[in-house]
């Protein structure tokens, strides 16, 4: 799902992930972006590994809230930083909840929309 602001990108998120929506979600990363995970685990890089990654937070069937807590951009960047919560049910049904706070980076492309570069669930947790 293509977004056309920076101040848009962290709603866009989450309507997409909550639909469930991989392709969406996978659209809206530059071809090599990185995604960190939790701390001591290898960051996916490309959208092939990010697909992945996502693909197990998607199986629970997630409801995601997002606060936007700044958007700053300069020419074709910007750093953005989010808290976010998930509600879900794990594989034997019990609930599951997290939360932290996000920061990433996006970068306009040639046709005005805004893609992903880094994308960091946990990066100011």
């Amino acid at each position: 799902m293509a977004f056309t602001a920076p101040s848009k990108a962290h709603a866009a998120f989450a309507t997409v992930f909550n639909a469930g929506d991989i392709d969406a979600l996978c659209d809206m990363y530059e071809s090599n972006a990185l995604m960190p995970s939790e701390p001591g685990t290898d960051p996916a890089q490309g959208v092939a590994a990010i697909r992945e990654a996502l693909k197990g937070y998607l199986a629970m069937k997630p409801v995601m809230q997002i606060e936007s807590k700044f958007v700053h951009q300069i020419g074709e960047l910007a750093v953005l930083r989010a808290h976010w919560s998930i509600k879900a049910s794990g594989p034997d049904g019990s609930n599951v909840e997290m939360s932290a706070d996000s920061v990433e980076l996006i970068r306009r492309q040639p046709d005005g929309t805004w893609r992903y570069v880094i994308d960091h669930p946990f990066g100011a947790s």
